[in-house]
């Protein structure tokens, strides 16, 4: 109904259609209550109206009035007269349906589930598992070769100081000079020592030293080749050592030697 037109104009009419019938809904209910309002165009009023000027007008047309009839007495039946019974049809009572019975479903027996014999299957035979892989051996890996190669030789112990010495050499024994020897300490940089040309001290042992501390000093201790002074670059192997707080007795340690020689 509404195809083609916009949206305003529907709603437009949508609302134009209601109001009108909740006018004519309003009017009914006024007719209802007073029916002589002047909205309902046949009031009671008006009927009776009607009626008063029906009656004048016959007056005037004439019209007979009404004989009313007296009757008295009893009536009479002639002597010999008697009621017959007039014979009325009945109905004959039609047959009622008479619904046949139903067809009522009667359980089966269920059958009961007989033990089935079931088989239990045999162990397989044994079939012997091929033997174990031979273990190949796998050399650990060493150690990566490089210029020098340093190990520990001893340790001492000495009341007045703690300190690192030891060789730099070739591999033929002899000492090489101008090689810079690393020691230090965890949370320690430590000190850099120059190796000489030639062997000194107690029965030629050494041809570089470094001093740790005046008197015992306990730590541990890492020592390397370095290119040169203030170098951390290691040429070598790092060689830990471990001093004590006591001089004497069982443990006591205060001096290590130790040896690096170069491997080409």
């Amino acid at each position: 109904m509404f195809r083609g037109m916009s949206d305003r104009l529907a709603v437009i009419l949508t609302l134009i259609t209601l109001f009108m019938t909740m006018a004519v809904c309003m009017c009914y209910a006024a007719i209802y209550v007073s029916p002589d309002i002047s909205l309902n165009p046949f009031p009671p009023s008006g009927a009776d109206v009607g009626t008063a000027q029906l009656a004048a007008d016959s007056s005037q047309l004439n019209t007979p009035a009404l004989i009313v009839i007296d009757v008295t007495g009893t009536p009479t039946f002639p002597p010999t007269w008697t009621p017959t019974a007039t014979p009325t049809s009945t109905a004959t009572p039609t047959p009622t349906f008479t619904p046949t019975p139903t067809f009522t479903w009667t359980p089966t027996d269920t059958p009961t589930p007989t033990d089935t014999a079931t088989t239990t299957p045999r162990p397989p035979t044994h079939t012997p598992l091929p033997p174990p892989p031979t273990p190949t051996f796998t050399p650990f890996p060493t150690e990566p070769t490089s210029l020098w190669k340093g190990s520990l030789l001893s340790t001492s112990p000495n009341c007045g100081s703690t300190g690192l010495y030891g060789k730099v050499r070739s591999p033929g024994g002899v000492a090489l000079g101008g090689v810079w020897v690393h020691f230090w300490a965890d949370g320690w940089d430590g000190a850099w020592a120059e190796s000489e040309d030639d062997f000194w001290g107690d029965a030629a042992d050494r041809n570089w030293d470094g001093l740790l501390s005046m008197g015992p000093k306990p730590g541990t201790w890492h020592v390397a080749i370095v290119p040169n002074d203030g170098s951390h670059e290691y040429l070598s192997n790092t060689v830990t050592v471990d001093t004590s707080s006591v001089c004497e007795g069982h443990g006591a340690a205060q001096w290590a030697e130790i040896e690096f020689v170069r491997n080409y």
